[in-house]
């Protein structure tokens, strides 16, 4: 890297600076909710356990069912894309709610743009969905 780029994040090519910003609000920490300017705090929870451990997915769906349920007034409640989310009782990354509606949603709140918008630059940037998969179909399609 040149001496121009360093400490200087650049955008993909392509990709204006405004539409990057879009991009990253599909951060699960994402301080700009216009219609939310008290919140100031961001909380991560992690739960850990050993890969055998009997009826694992069932307990981690539990558990996300359970957050999902304080999304609203109280906290907005949203995935870490590294980890496993979208429990079935067999499954990580499955439940079609989650995945289609649970998601989405929460990326949404806070007013402002959000989630269509960082789906319609990804889709303006892939637009033959060369980069795609099951998964990210039913999550961005």
């Amino acid at each position: 890297m040149g001496p121009q780029g360093r400490g200087r994040r650049r955008s993909a090519p392509g990709v204006t600076s405004e539409e990057a910003a879009e991009i990253k609000r599909l951060r699960a920490e994402n301080s700009e909710l216009p219609d939310r300017p008290e919140v100031d705090t961001a909380v991560w929870i992690d739960v850990l356990s050993l890969p055998t451990t009997p009826a694992l997915h069932r307990f981690y769906r539990d558990i996300e069912q359970f957050l999902q349920a304080m999304d609203g007034d109280r906290a907005t409640v949203r995935v870490e894309w590294s980890k496993g989310w979208a429990y079935t009782d067999t499954a990580v990354w499955s439940d079609p709610d989650v995945l289609t509606r649970a998601v989405p949603a929460a990326l949404r709140a806070g007013g402002g743009p959000g989630w269509d918008e960082a789906v319609a630059i990804l889709n303006r940037l892939d637009p033959h969905q060369v980069v795609s998969s099951p998964f990210l179909d039913a999550l961005l399609r």
